[in-house]
């Protein structure tokens, strides 16, 4: 099983708040900024995670990847997706 680690209820619940995410009525399916959810977290900015400060530092860089619900993390806690592990990664360089 692919998710063995995790509880049936906690498998269920993410499954019940994916359902739950609201889109813009638009072409592209665009998530709506600001939702809150215990297994997901949408920021004001209308993408997965924590709130993203406006100013940074002279000395870093942001990269934005854009993908389907690989790069998302559907059915991923957020410390397990790709994009917080590389984070992390790129932290302790």
């Amino acid at each position: 099983m692919v998710f063995s680690d995790r509880s049936y209820d906690l498998n269920e619940k993410i499954c019940k708040e994916y359902k739950q995410l609201h889109y813009e009525n638009n072409v592209i399916r665009l998530l709506k900024p600001n939702q809150h959810f215990n297994t997901v977290n949408i920021n004001e900015n209308g993408f997965r995670g924590n709130e993203v400060m406006k100013e940074k530092h002279s000395e870093s860089f942001r990269i934005i990847v854009v993908g389907s619900s690989h790069i998302f993390g559907l059915g991923s806690r957020l410390e397990f997706r790709i994009l917080t592990i590389q984070h992390i990664r790129c932290s302790n360089i």
